[in-house]
C-alpha cells in the first residue's frame, strides 16, 4: 500500500488507531495523520508512531502542524538510513528549539538517502551554514536587542555540511543571525546561496519562503553582490521560487539580474557587469586581510593546544577552524573555501562573463534546466525565466515612477 491518511473530524484515540493499523498487517510507504487545530495531539501521535516502531520501514514521513518538536527530531535521527522524504506542515513558532536537531540530522549519515525536504514555514538559522563565521556581527535597531546574548547564541550554533547531497526538493525558510530588527547584510545571502549551490548540486526544485511573522527575509534586494547568481550553478534546477508578493521589489539596476536571460550575454550586458564589479576590488582586498587575520588567530590557538585546527587531514589554511568531518570530500571543501565572501561571487561572475560561458554546451551556462521561476510574487508555478525577467523589469520601472510622484 502506498500511503494512508485520515482526516480527523472527531477526537481519535491515537494508540487505538495505531493498534488497529498494525492488526491489518499492511506495509505503508507513507503515513499522515492530523487533527484540525489539534497541534498537541498531532505531535503526541507522531512521536508515538516513531517510538512504537510502526514506521520502521517507511521511506516517506509527513508531519502535521505543531509536530516539529525537539523530541520528534530526536526520533527522526534514530530512523534507519532509508528515509527519502520529510515534510513538516506549518510548524508553530515554538519549533525554534528543534532547529539544531534538524541541522544535526541533515549533517548525519542517516540523512544521506533524503531526496525531498519540505518545511516551508520553518526558519532554519543561517548561522548553521556560515562555516567560517564570515557573517558580521548583527546590527539590530531594536532597543530591546541583547547583543551579548545574540553573539553567544551565534557562537554556540553548530556548523556543518549536509549529508543529503542528492536532495532534489527543498522548501524552507531562513532565520538571520540576530533575529527580528537585524539589518540585512550581503554576507547573509552569499552564505545561503553559496552553500545551497555547492552542497546540494542535484536540486530540481528550490522554494525559499518569506517569514513575515518571525524574521524579515534577508534576500529581497537580490543585488549582484548578494550572490543570487551563485544559484545559477544548479544545473538540474527546474523550478525556483524566492519569497512571495509581500517581499519588496527587486534592485534598481538591471545588471543585477540581466545574467538570467540572453540579453545579459551580449557584449553590452557583460560590460555592464564588469563595470558593476570594478568597485569590488577594495572590499575584496579588505576581505583578504580579514581572512589572513582569522587564519592566523586560529593557527595561534591550535599551536597552543597542539591541534591541527582542522576537522580532517589536509585542507587549505582557509579550512582551519572548521570541523569538516571524515565524509566531506576534498573537492567540496575547495568549493566552499570562499563561502560568504564577495570574492566567491566575483569568481563565478568572471566565469559567466567570459566568452567560454556562451553557447549551449558550456558548463558555465546558468540554469540550463530551469523552466519556471518566481521572484517576489505569489505565482504558484512561476513563469519562464525571460517572462519573469521582463515582469521584474516592469515592476522596477513602476517603482521608480511611484518614487517620483
Amino acid at each position: 500500500m502506498g500511503s494512508a491518511g485520515f482526516l480527523g473530524q472527531h477526537q481519535y484515540d491515537g494508540p487505538r488507531l495505531l493498534n488497529h493499523l498494525k492488526a491489518l498487517n499492511i506495509r505503508l510507504q507513507g503515513f499522515h495523520f492530523s487533527l484540525y487545530r489539534e497541534a498537541g495531539a498531532n505531535a503526541a501521535l507522531d512521536e508515538l508512531m516513531m517510538t512504537d516502531g510502526m514506521g520502521a520501514g517507511s521511506t516517506e514521513w509527513d508531519f502535521a502542524n505543531g509536530s516539529l518538536t525537539p523530541k520528534l527530531m530526536q526520533h527522526i535521527r534514530q530512523l534507519p538510513n532509508m528515509v527519502t522524504s520529510l515534510t513538516f506542515h506549518d510548524p508553530l513558532l515554538s519549533h525554534h528549539a528543534a532547529m539544531p536537531l534538524l541541522h544535526q540530522y541533515l549533517c548525519d549519515h542517516n540523512s544521506s538517502h533524503l531526496l525531498h525536504l519540505r518545511a516551508p514555514q520553518a526558519t532554519y538559522p543561517i548561522a548553521h551554514m556560515d562555516l567560517f563565521r564570515r557573517i558580521p556581527e548583527p546590527i539590530n535597531i531594536l532597543k530591546s536587542f541583547d547583543r551579548a546574548a545574540a553573539l553567544a547564541e551565534i557562537k554556540a550554533t553548530p556548523r556543518g555540511v549536509w549529508k543529503c547531497r542528492n536532495l532534489e526538493t527543498l522548501h524552507i525558510g531562513f532565520e538571520i543571525p540576530g533575529g527580528w530588527g537585524t539589518r540585512h547584510q550581503p554576507e547573509q545571502s552569499r552564505v545561503v546561496f553559496g552553500y545551497i549551490a555547492r552542497v546540494l548540486p542535484r536540486l530540481c526544485e528550490l522554494f525559499i519562503h518569506t517569514q513575515v511573522e518571525n524574521h524579515v527575509f534577508p534576500f529581497q534586494k537580490l543585488r549582484l553582490e548578494g550572490g543570487f547568481c551563485l544559484l545559477a550553478k544548479l544545473k538540474w534546477l527546474e523550478r525556483l521560487q524566492i519569497c512571495d508578493q509581500r517581499t519588496p521589489l527587486p534592485p534598481k539596476q538591471l545588471h543585477d539580474l540581466e545574467w538570467m536571460v540572453s540579453v545579459g550575454w551580449t557584449e553590452k550586458g557583460r560590460d555592464k557587469r564588469r563595470r558593476a564589479m570594478a568597485p569590488w576590488r577594495k572590499p575584496i582586498l579588505l576581505e583578504d586581510e580579514k581572512e589572513a587575520k582569522r587564519v592566523a588567530s586560529i593557527e595561534r590557538l591550535c599551536s597552543g593546544s597542539g591541534s591541527t585546527g582542522n576537522g580532517s587531514r589536509g585542507g587549505s589554511g582557509v579550512s582551519k577552524g572548521m570541523k569538516w568531518g571524515s565524509t566531506v570530500d576534498e573537492a567540496l571543501k575547495e568549493e566552499l573555501r570562499h563561502l560568504g565572501r564577495l570574492l566567491d561571487v566575483k569568481l563565478w561572475l568572471d566565469e559567466m562573463v567570459s566568452p567560454e560561458s556562451s553557447g549551449d554546451g558550456s558548463e558555465n551556462r546558468p540554469w540550463p534546466s530551469l523552466r519556471m521561476i518566481a521572484i517576489a510574487c505569489n505565482r504558484v508555478y512561476g513563469s519562464p525565466p525571460l517572462s519573469e525577467f521582463y515582469r521584474l523589469e516592469r515592476a522596477r520601472e513602476y517603482a521608480r515612477y511611484e518614487n517620483r510622484r
